[in-house]
C-alpha cells in the first residue's frame, strides 16, 4: 500500500484533505475492481477486443481529467468565500 501512503502524503496539510484523498484512492480501487470486468466483458462481447481497449485507453484519460477539473472548480470549505 505505499501508493496509498503517497497519496496520503500528499493530500496536503489538514486532516479533512488527507482523508478526503485516501476515500478517493481506496473507492477508486474498489469500484473499479467491481464494474472493470462487467463493463469489459460486456464491451468484448458487443464490440470485440480492439474496440474495448481503444475506449479502455480513451476513457480512462477522460474520467482522471474529469475528475481533476470537478475539484479545482470546487471551492473548499475552509476557504474564505470571495
Amino acid at each position: 500500500m505505499s501508493s496509498a501512503a503517497l497519496v496520503m502524503d500528499s493530500a496536503g496539510a489538514g486532516d479533512r484533505q488527507r482523508g478526503l484523498a485516501s476515500g478517493t484512492y481506496m473507492s477508486g480501487l474498489d469500484i473499479g475492481k467491481i464494474i472493470g470486468p462487467v463493463v469489459g466483458g460486456v464491451s468484448v462481447d458487443a464490440l470485440g477486443y480492439e474496440p474495448t481497449f481503444l475506449l479502455a485507453g480513451l476513457g480512462i484519460p477522460l474520467v482522471f481529467f474529469t475528475y481533476y477539473g470537478w475539484l479545482k472548480r470546487r471551492r473548499p470549505r475552509d476557504a474564505p468565500a470571495g
